[in-house]
């Protein structure tokens, strides 16, 4: 993972990330960063990831430098997904929780991990070697019969005191019943006593049920990406 310094310390970075039918390219630069450190660090990702059949960058729609360097190289442009951010003096009220289910958090639960289905076996213990990770901000609702019927995994960081939703899922059995909106407002209350000052979530414009869940909990919509993917690659 490459790193760019001035006197004042890192200004920018690579980051790429291998999936099983892609590779996302990361870039992450200050603000201050003129346009020619950004054509510098685009081209040492791109080199990083020059034998990858498929590349792929989610790029805010207002960042019209990079965006340039993209389209230059040949990437071509597809839908991408909205952020919206929360102050915590907006946090709503925890929303009540359906008959029959019962919220848990993995501080006290020592089950196998409700990712392990997704992820694989080793998810827990991937997820405890994370820096931000906290067993106490992972929580699930599991049904009468002790199945997991929804789970939503919240992040705090402490030095920039923000909060990170992701992800959030309801199994199908059991959508349509509140269950997601329990979790997203009980975890935004836990990241406001964890001390995150703003909370951050990032959504599918299209997916009609996250739209209304999120802007539903009070999240404003911020800013819009697009996916960037390569097309010579």
């Amino acid at each position: 993972m490459p790193f760019w310094y001035d006197e004042d310390g890192p200004v920018a970075a690579v980051l790429v990330n291998g999936w099983s039918s892609s590779t996302w390219l990361d870039l992450i630069t200050l603000p201050s960063v003129n346009e020619t450190m950004i054509r510098e660090v685009l081209e040492r990702g791109l080199a990083l990831t020059a034998d990858m059949p498929s590349v792929e960058m989610l790029v805010d729609d207002e960042d019209s430098a990079l965006i340039g360097l993209l389209e230059d190289a040949e990437f071509r442009q597809e839908a991408g997904d909205v952020t919206a951010w929360m102050d915590v003096a907006t946090v709503p009220p925890i929303s009540p929780l359906a008959d029959g289910y019962s919220l848990h958090s993995r501080a006290n639960t020592a089950t196998i991990h409700h990712f392990a289905k997704r992820s694989g076996p080793d998810v827990e213990k991937r997820l405890r070697q994370t820096s931000l990770y906290r067993p106490d901000l992972d929580l699930f609702v599991v049904d009468e019969r002790g199945d997991v019927a929804a789970f939503g995994l919240f992040w705090h960081d402490p030095v920039t005191g923000v909060g990170l939703v992701e992800p959030i899922r309801t199994e199908q059995p059991h959508q349509g019943k509140g269950l997601a909106r329990h979790i997203v407002t009980t975890g935004i209350h836990k990241l406001a006593a964890a001390g995150s000052r703003r909370i951050k979530v990032s959504y599918d414009p299209d997916n009609s049920p996250a739209v209304a869940l999120y802007l539903g909990a009070g999240f404003e919509p911020a800013t819009t990406c697009s996916m960037w993917i390569s097309t010579t690659n």
